[in-house]
C-alpha cells in the first residue's frame, strides 16, 4: 500500500479502528516496523480511541435485534431444500465435471479400441500351398474366413498370352468349387 505523508493521521485511524482491508492492513504492519512516524501516529490515535473501549459497559443482544436487521435487508430467495442457490455463472456445478470426465472416459476407451484394432494380426483360417508339377512351391494363399485372402507368389509363373490365372477353393463338396479371383 502506498500512502502520502500528509495522510498518515487518517490511516492511522483507519488502522486503529479496523477499517482497512486485511492486505492494507498487513502493508501498514510492515510499514510500521520501519516508519516511526506512522508508528507514532497509530499510538496516538490508539490512545485517543481507547475511552471509546473502555467507556462503555457491553451490551447483550437480544433476539430481536437480528430480526430487526434482517427486516431491513433486502428480500432473497430462500432455497427449499438445503442446497444453496446457484446463480446462473456458477462454474462449480458437477454437471460440467461430469461431462468433462465422460469425454475423457469415452476417448481413452476409443484410443484403446482404434490402437488394439491397428494392432491386431488376424490369424489366417485356411493356409494352402500351391506346387507345380516337379512338387516345387510355387505359392501361399492364407484365407482368414471373413472374405479376404492373401497371395504370396514365391516363383515366377508362364502364363500363356491367351490365358489368366484364377483361384479356386473347394469348401465342400455340397459347396463346390468357388471363385476366389483373378490373378
Amino acid at each position: 500500500m502506498t500512502f502520502d505523508r500528509k495522510d498518515i493521521p487518517a490511516i492511522a485511524d483507519d488502522y486503529v479502528l479496523g477499517l482497512l482491508e486485511a492486505s492494507d492492513a498487513e502493508a501498514i504492519e510492515a510499514a510500521m516496523e520501519r516508519d516511526g512516524e506512522l508508528r507514532a501516529a497509530i499510538a496516538k490515535s490508539r490512545e485517543r480511541f481507547l475511552p471509546l473501549d473502555t467507556g462503555v459497559e457491553p451490551a447483550a443482544v437480544n433476539g430481536e435485534l437480528w430480526n430487526n436487521i434482517e427486516s431491513r435487508l433486502p428480500p432473497q430467495e430462500k432455497s427449499t431444500t438445503n442446497r444453496p442457490i446457484r446463480t446462473a455463472n456458477d462454474n462449480k456445478r458437477n454437471r460440467w465435471r461430469s461431462i468433462a470426465i465422460s469425454a475423457i472416459a469415452a476417448t481413452v476407451v476409443l484410443a484403446a479400441g482404434l490402437t488394439f484394432s491397428l494392432t491386431r494380426t488376424a490369424e489366417p483360417l485356411v493356409i494352402a500351398v500351391l506346387l507345380n508339377e516337379a512338387g516345387e512351391v510355387q505359392a501361399v494363399v492364407e484365407d482368414f474366413g471373413n472374405e479376404k485372402a492373401t497371395l504370396r507368389m514365391l516363383a515366377d509363373f508362364a502364363v500363356p498370352q491367351d490365358k489368366t490365372i484364377q483361384l479356386w477353393t473347394l469348401p465342400s463338396r455340397e459347396v463346390g468349387p468357388v471363385s476366389l479371383g483373378l490373378i
